[in-house]
């Protein structure tokens, strides 16, 4: 007679449910723009300025954030308008060339235009403004200007926000298998059409904003007395790509590519546009046969081409 096996009770519902899943979604994959051209604000003030006083308002502001601005004044009042024009763009592209490493990490001039016009010049990397952290930095900067020793808690930043790269999922298939023929991973493609992007970024944006609109306190807050001196204006302008993070998931699941960055000045335009090109660079890699990629990442020439 066989014996039997002892039976082996089968796991409770409880039991079962206390089995942790087989594997955890990886993390995403991040892939930071190796570098990003100034923002430079430029800041019209109307009414007398105190050079002195606007220093030490300027250096409480920022300060307050651990950054040491360099300062320095510029007397444009005895210029041709021609002239002033000449001068103020060679003090642009001064600012611009020298600030972050191992320049200064912020640089700021007081221009004097006419008795009582002035421009306020800041010149930063990675500065991130939008309209609501811009209008909260001039009206502090105003208010310390008119009561000397007022600096407020420093704000926060814009917030965080992604853009969708327009991969369609047929595009994400061709774009793998071409990295299969290629001999390379998909993370190693995408990474070398993100150097492509980057390296073709926008020179300039612009955009001019109204001081009446920025410099408006919120509803209920009190108006603080800043004198004389007013902001009628400002430009605002970013050289070279804005900071961009690019956001990579692929396992497990379709290739999902997204663009992260605080919100700016100008809005998802900068987003949406290196998005668009991100997508085309990477469609025309998987279509097209001439284009190739090394195993760092590097396009040969024929992909370099292929960018428009």
């Amino acid at each position: 007679m066989a014996s039997r096996r002892p039976e082996v009770p089968a796991p409770s519902p409880a039991a079962a449910s206390q089995v942790p899943p087989a594997s955890a979604d990886a993390p995403p994959t991040l892939l930071p723009a190796p570098d990003t051209g100034p923002s430079q604000l430029v800041v019209h003030l109307g009414g007398w300025v105190d050079a002195v006083r606007m220093r030490g308002a300027v250096k409480g502001v920022l300060d307050r954030g651990g950054r040491k601005p360099f300062w320095r004044e510029l007397d444009l009042g005895a210029l041709t308008v021609g002239e002033r024009t000449d001068a103020l763009d060679g003090l642009l592209a001064a600012d611009r060339g020298s600030v972050g490493s191992p320049g200064p990490p912020e640089r700021v001039a007081l221009v004097r235009l006419a008795w009582e016009r002035h421009l306020l010049v800041l010149t930063a990397r990675q500065q991130h403004h939008d309209e609501a952290t811009l209008r909260a930095l001039l009206r502090d900067l105003l208010r310390a200007y008119a009561v000397p020793g007022t600096v407020r808690a420093r704000g926060g930043e814009p917030p965080v926000e992604e853009t969708e790269v327009p991969l369609t999922a047929a595009d994400a298939g061709r774009l793998t298998l071409r990295a299969l023929g290629l001999g390379v991973d998909l993370e190693t493609v995408v990474r070398g059409a993100w150097t492509v992007v980057l390296a073709g970024a926008a020179g300039r944006r612009e955009v001019v904003l109204g001081g009446a609109d920025l410099c408006a306190p919120p509803p209920g807050a009190p108006v603080p007395a800043v004198g004389r001196v007013t902001v009628t204006g400002v430009r605002a302008i970013q050289h070279g790509q804005p900071p961009l993070t690019l956001v990579l998931r692929a396992d497990p699941g379709p290739l999902e590519l997204r663009l992260r960055g605080r919100r700016g000045l100008f809005g998802t335009e900068a987003a949406r546009d290196t998005a668009d090109r991100l997508a085309g660079v990477l469609r025309r890699l998987a279509n097209d046969s001439r284009a190739g990629v090394s195993h760092a990442g590097e396009f040969t020439v024929q992909a370099a081409q292929l960018v428009g």
